[in-house]
C-alpha cells in the first residue's frame, strides 16, 4: 500500500546533551511558579543534598539541568530531576541564573567552562546551531 513504511520523527536540535552523557536522579526545591531553565548550571545544597540552580560565578557547578520545567503548584515543591553529570554539552545552551554563558564576558565565561569541566565532569562544546533564529 502506498504510504506504508514512511516514518517520521521530530529531532530535538536544542538538546543540551550531545552524547555520552551520564545522569544523576535527584530532587530540586522549586518555588511556586518558578521556571528552571534548560541548561541551568546546578550546585548541591550542602544541608539537604538537593540540586539548586547556580546563581553566581563563585559557586561550583556539579550538574546541568537538561530540560526546562516549572513548578505549577500553589506552593514550593521538591521536584524530581535527572541532571547531566558527565559527557558533552552544548556551551551555547548553558545558563547561570537567567543569563546564557555566551552572554557573560571573557575571561569569566572561560573560567566557568573550566569549572564545568573540572567539577561537573561535562565538556562544553561550542558550535553554531543554524536551525535557531534567536
Amino acid at each position: 500500500m502506498r504510504g506504508e513504511g514512511i516514518k517520521s520523527q521530530i529531532v530535538e536540535t536544542n538538546a543540551v546533551g550531545l552524547g555520552g552523557n551520564e545522569f544523576e536522579n535527584g530532587t530540586m526545591t522549586v518555588e511556586s511558579g518558578s521556571p528552571i531553565m534548560r541548561g541551568a548550571l546546578l550546585i548541591r545544597d550542602q544541608t539537604t543534598g538537593r540540586f539548586i540552580p547556580m546563581t553566581n560565578t563563585t559557586e561550583t557547578p556539579v550538574a546541568i539541568n537538561p530540560f526546562e520545567f516549572k513548578n505549577d503548584s500553589d506552593s514550593t515543591r521538591n521536584m524530581p530531576i535527572r541532571a547531566i553529570v558527565f559527557g558533552r554539552v552544548r556551551a551555547d545552551l548553558l545558563v547561570l541564573g537567567t543569563t546564557r554563558l555566551g552572554d557573560i564576558p571573557s575571561p569569566t565565561r572561560e573560567l566557568l567552562f573550566d569549572k564545568i569541566r573540572a567539577t561537573a565532569l561535562c565538556i562544553p562544546i561550542q558550535g553554531t546551531d543554524i536551525s535557531r533564529t534567536e
